[in-house]
């Protein structure tokens, strides 16, 4: 529950937002954090069952290619995007 509960709120985090407002990525999570954890099966890719919890739009926005699952690569340049180096 507390996993659950620290996901949810670290994921909502990365809800769409104007690049130029992310200043830092939310509470020190990184995309490899956040898919080893949402990751239910542990395969290596998350999919929307797996992420109930994401705020909405974050897996579709995530999802480059559409294919209903979103890699270790997708995410982090989904977050490449919304916390851009300084």
């Amino acid at each position: 529950m507390k996993f659950a509960l620290l996901a949810a709120v670290a994921l909502a985090c990365v809800a769409p937002a104007a690049p130029a407002a992310a200043a830092s990525r939310p509470f020190g999570m990184t995309p490899e954090r956040i898919i080893a954890w949402s990751d239910a099966n542990k395969d290596g890719v998350v999919t929307k069952d797996e992420v109930r919890r994401w705020p909405r739009g974050s897996f579709d926005r995530a999802d480059a290619d559409k294919d209903g699952k979103v890699t270790l690569d997708e995410l982090k340049a989904d977050w490449a995007i919304q916390y851009p180096k300084k």
